[in-house]
């Protein structure tokens, strides 16, 4: 399974979803215009992994759409 959190970029609190068990995450609480930082985590049966180096995703300026990250 996988791990994922993120942010608004230059905020401290995480937002995660634990426990993932396909290779997308729907997504409906994002803010349109704002910059998020993302980053994920592989979890194994009896370990995890590291979280991978953190990507900036920018919402568009019209959310009406819901989005998928992949």
């Amino acid at each position: 399974s996988y791990n994922v959190r993120y942010r608004k970029l230059n905020t401290t609190t995480w937002t995660s979803r634990t426990g993932i068990l396909e290779t997308y995450l729907r997504v409906t609480d994002l803010e349109p215009a704002t910059s998020y930082e993302w980053s994920v985590q592989a979890v194994g049966a009896s370990t995890s992994g590291q979280w991978a180096t953190h990507i900036i995703i920018t919402t568009p300026v019209s959310c009406t759409a819901s989005g998928t990250f992949t």
